[in-house]
């Protein structure tokens, strides 16, 4: 059972707070140059902490199994791998796809709460997106959804 240490308090409340200042911009800055930076140096501050987390949780195991990856990855033929190469890429552009409409429709429920009156328009999804990230960010290392060993 893994405990929950100081270290991975910190990167789940980092992420947490991160994640809701990056939804509640709009709120806080008003020119769009201004926000776009102000974003850029978030994510590039929540991709430290995932780093540092990423660096500090790995294990052996783990890295055993992207060389195993690659072995069995090596012995595919060539059209093998060109399906593989296009399925992979086929579900990060539908993930990415579906992200970009969440983030759109996030942001104008915010516009349309904010044109209603609200100053803090964007907040509200702001802290749900950020406790969803930070609870995410305390799951142990390594938890899956597959059935369990020995099942």
């Amino acid at each position: 059972m893994t405990t929950l240490n100081a270290a991975r308090l910190r990167t789940a409340a980092l992420t947490a707070v991160g994640t809701t200042v990056y939804y509640a911009v709009p709120d806080l800055i008003d020119r769009r140059p201004a926000r776009a930076a102000a974003k850029t140096a978030i994510v590039a501050g929540l991709a430290a902490v995932s780093f540092d987390d990423f660096r500090r949780t790995r294990t052996e195991e783990e890295s055993e199994g992207i060389e195993v990856l690659r072995e069995q990855l090596g012995r595919r033929t060539p059209q093998e791998r060109l399906v593989l190469g296009g399925l992979a890429a086929a579900t990060a552009g539908v993930s990415t796809a579906f992200l970009v409409a969440a983030e759109k429709w996030l942001y104008r429920r915010g516009e349309r709460r904010v044109a209603e009156g609200n100053r803090w328009g964007h907040l509200r999804g702001a802290v749900v997106l950020g406790a969803l990230a930070g609870a995410l960010a305390l799951a142990p290392p390594g938890t899956t959804a597959g059935p369990a060993e020995g099942a």
